[in-house]
């Protein structure tokens, strides 16, 4: 996979600076699985 210097090191710093937001997705993120495994995967697509 090729990507430049440049977009590996703001990624980088990105995943060691994270913002509130970013907590946030992360967190509504892990709701959103827990609810589909809890409905049996009746909400959202199956996988």
């Amino acid at each position: 996979m090729k990507v430049s210097r440049s977009a590996f090191f703001a990624w980088r710093h990105a995943q060691a600076n994270r913002t509130e937001r970013m907590l946030d997705d992360r967190e509504l993120g892990d709701l959103v699985v827990k609810i589909h495994e809890q409905s049996f995967g009746t909400y959202g697509p199956g996988g």
